[in-house]
């Protein structure tokens, strides 16, 4: 029998240790590079799922860009801060939009302007940019397209990035100075769900930035009911106050809330964390078909149809579509939350008119003979045609109203 020297059978285990440790570190290396790539994959993803670090964003803010921001009304950009609403779209403004080669023109009181409409004054309509007709002309938004086709003028009031809330309250700011019609149409995608739950509007879209400051009112829940709570501070140049602001507005944000991710090491702790929280799948908005979604949605709508009895006008609340995917999904079915939240056994009167039921139903040539939902989409948002689509679709559904007037149908 041959015995190893101690020396030797030392050095074989040390052989086998250190090979054994360079496994274990290689497997670790490749499982942290892979865990790193899944995360920031993810992240591109699902960025609203990533932390949004209050403190880092304050920091990265300029004296300069935010005194600029406080002047965008005297300057004459196309959004100026607004205490109440927390952005609105300046009065006189002249907007040119280098993706879509569009100009946004804005009259005295803020709305789009139509080109050569004439006649008084029947429709007023908010909502977010595809009620503003973002990437069309002036001349080329569904608002204009009513408005030739009934020889009146239709004032369009729609606000790039708002939430349902945002206009209500911008209905109820131009009622109180005087700005009347006698139907008013409160206009939304599906997506504007998702901003009635949001305070800050990076909290919900980081890393897109494209509000500056983007403060907006919430609806709140209180003993006494739904209150509109505005997080802005009184001095957006002041960089303490803008911090105070976040954390304040942080706290009745959803998606701040349910930002739980973060890229750090070890990564694939993160990893295995993001997938027993969301698995490969995840979904990162709330349930609007209960509790405090559903509610807030449905007080809207009830804030709405109040100010129709109020200040005496006929609401119609309108659906819009949101994306090609959605017309090719819905396949003319009701909506699931909406068909049963706006129907008349709640809001008696109230026009409810879904649009991406009627141009996603086989029926939609007999309305809109030369639609298709690939030409719906311009870039991100309705092309002109989608837009001369909207509005028949709108203009069927509210001829009695319109014969009322006494205007063209």
């Amino acid at each position: 029998m041959v015995h190893e020297h101690p020396s030797e059978l030392g050095h074989r285990r040390s052989v086998r240790f250190l090979g054994w440790l360079a496994i274990v570190m290689v497997g670790f290396v490749v499982a942290e590079v892979a865990s790193c790539i899944f995360l920031f994959h993810q992240r591109q993803q699902y960025g609203q799922l990533f932390y949004f670090d209050i403190d880092h964003y304050v920091q990265g803010l300029q004296p300069a860009q935010l005194q600029v921001h406080k002047r965008a009304a005297e300057l004459r950009h196309i959004w100026a801060p607004d205490p109440t609403l927390g952005w609105r779209r300046t009065p006189l403004s002249t907007h040119f939009f280098q993706a879509s080669g569009t100009t946004v023109h804005t009259d005295r009181w803020g709305a789009r302007v139509i080109p050569n409409a004439a006649g008084p004054a029947s429709i007023a309509t908010y909502g977010d940019s595809f009620t503003e007709g973002l990437e069309v002309s002036d001349a080329e938004t569904w608002q204009a397209y009513m408005a030739y086709a009934t020889g009146t003028r239709v004032l369009n009031f729609g606000v790039s990035a708002y939430g349902p809330d945002q206009a209500v309250l911008a209905l109820e700011a131009n009622l109180e100075r005087g700005i009347h019609t006698p139907i008013v149409i409160l206009a939304m995608i599906n997506e504007n769900l998702n901003r009635m739950m949001n305070t800050f509007r990076l909290f919900y879209t980081y890393p897109i930035d494209d509000i500056v400051l983007g403060f907006k009112p919430i609806f709140v829940h209180t003993d006494s009911g739904f209150e509109p709570k505005s997080f802005a501070p009184d001095d957006i140049t002041d960089i303490d106050a803008v911090r105070r602001a976040l954390w304040a507005a942080s706290r009745y944000d959803w998606f701040y809330q349910h930002r739980t991710e973060r890229i750090r090491f070890p990564f694939s702790l993160g990893a295995a964390g993001f997938l027993v929280r969301h698995g490969l799948n995840p979904v990162w908005w709330p349930d609007y078909s209960v509790g405090l979604p559903r509610a807030r949605m449905e007080y809207i709508l009830a804030r709405f149809y109040h100010d129709s009895h109020k200040y005496k006008f006929t609401p119609v609340f309108v659906l819009l579509p949101g994306s090609v995917a959605e017309l090719r999904s819905r396949m003319g079915n009701d909506h699931p939350v909406f068909s049963a939240m706006a129907g008349q056994s709640k809001f008696p009167g109230l026009i409810y008119i879904d649009v991406v039921k009627e141009l996603s139903s086989v029926h939609a040539k007999m309305l809109v003979a030369d639609f298709t939902p690939e030409s719906y989409i311009a870039i991100t948002h309705p092309s002109a045609q989608g837009n001369q689509a909207i509005a028949r679709v709108i203009r069927a559904r509210l001829r009695d109203q319109l014969a009322a007037l006494g205007v063209r149908k």
